[in-house]
């Protein structure tokens, strides 16, 4: 269990990091910031998220012991963390229940059907703590939290709920797929990558105006215009993906592979975004994540951007886990757009060209005899500047 929530803990922190930060130039310099919607919501989400994983597997661990003596009845937790659950449901019930706005993970929409099927509703009851009274029901805030555990163990146990996580599986491995596949055939293609990492998104007066299909034309002008325009020619393959931000709104993350002629890539990534803001009409505005690299270090999985080459594993294995992330967000948390519009999309994945000469891997430094030099012919599998014009 410890190792599940690990891996779901930091599926939330980059959702939290690519929606709710946003960066600016000041005094000169590029610097990254956290929008007040940082980490407000995605502490509650992994509490629920281990909340039903735990019922689903063991439904007799969350909850509550209701045992009446002589003078008054007593509540008992079965579990060092019912509490902290309690409290955590009375967040979530309070902040997203029966929302119309997001697709949480399978997981969590069984804790949000569960308390819709209940009729429990924030604005006819409120969790207070666990002895106290309900007064429509006359029942122990307790016991409703009971309820609730009650019928997310038999959510999750339906084979409806088994097909949702199957369906929302097979979606993240697919977009997983291509953008591995993308990551490797660059470097087949070419020993060396700049790899560039930006948020295109939008200036504040603009972020309520635009509508989806606007937002979504931007996107697909600025790609078409990689057959044309110069710099943009230079973009060997793209992976991309639509976020919104409460405070940020519409925007894209997008990872960019730019050809190593030139190795500036924080110059380069910053005309790639002024190149979007031009696309935008001047309304959009972007974060180069080049620029911010300690940023990406701390809210990221390492420094997988800039320019790596084909051997050097630690950048590339960083690269591919920001790969990873990326295309599994749309399992936890997304928004409802309907199931036409794409939030997710890649470049076409080309074979390889040439297979050019040898290449030779460089002995280790660290005395890892394991590192010493060979001769291979393909990569071994184990292989937001917020600115615009003001």
């Amino acid at each position: 269990m410890d190792d599940e929530k690990d891996d779901f803990s930091k599926n939330y922190e980059f959702i939290d990091w690519v929606s709710n930060t946003e960066g600016a130039e000041i005094d000169g310099k590029e610097t990254t910031f956290l929008r007040y919607g940082f980490d407000l919501l995605r502490p509650t989400l992994i509490a629920m998220e281990a909340m039903a994983r735990e019922i689903e597997f063991d439904k007799d661990s969350v909850g509550f012991e209701i045992k009446t003596g002589e003078r008054r009845t007593r509540v008992v937790p079965k579990h060092k963390k019912a509490l902290q659950y309690f409290y955590q449901l009375k967040t979530f019930f309070n902040q997203c229940g029966g929302s119309e706005r997001y697709l949480f993970s399978p997981h969590v929409e069984a804790v949000n059907e569960a308390l819709m099927e209940l009729l429990v509703h924030p604005y006819a009851f409120s969790f207070r703590d666990p002895e106290s009274i309900d007064r429509g029901s006359g029942k122990m805030h307790a016991q409703i939290f009971n309820e609730v555990v009650a019928k997310v163990a038999e959510i999750v146990a339906s084979a409806a709920f088994k097909e949702r996580m199957r369906i929302r599986l097979r979606g993240a491995a697919r977009n997983e797929a291509k953008g591995l596949a993308i990551e490797q055939k660059v470097f087949e293609n070419k020993s060396r990558q700049l790899v560039l990492m930006l948020h295109f998104g939008y200036q504040e007066p603009y972020r309520g105006k635009l509508t989806l299909k606007e937002v979504q034309k931007h996107r697909e002008k600025f790609f078409n215009n990689c057959r044309s325009n110069k710099l943009l020619r230079g973009i060997v393959d793209y992976i991309w993906k639509l976020e919104e931000g409460d405070e940020s709104g519409l925007h894209f993350h997008v990872l960019i592979f730019y050809s190593a002629d030139s190795q500036r890539d924080v110059k380069i990534a910053k005309m790639i975004g002024e190149y979007w803001v031009k696309v935008t009409g001047d309304k959009g505005q972007y974060w180069n994540s080049n620029a911010d690299k300690w940023f990406h270090e701390k809210y990221g999985h390492g420094i997988g951007t800039g320019e790596i080459n084909w051997d050097d594993h630690d950048k590339r294995e960083s690269l591919r886990t920001n790969i990873r992330y990326m295309t599994k967000a749309d399992q936890f948390l997304k928004m409802k757009y309907g199931s036409r519009v794409r939030q997710f999309g890649t470049s076409e994945v080309d074979e390889k060209k040439k297979s050019g000469r040898p290449r030779t891997v460089k002995p280790k430094l660290d005395g890892d005899s394991a590192g010493s030099a060979r001769r291979i012919r393909s990569v071994s599998n184990h292989s937001m500047k917020s600115v615009g014009k003001r």
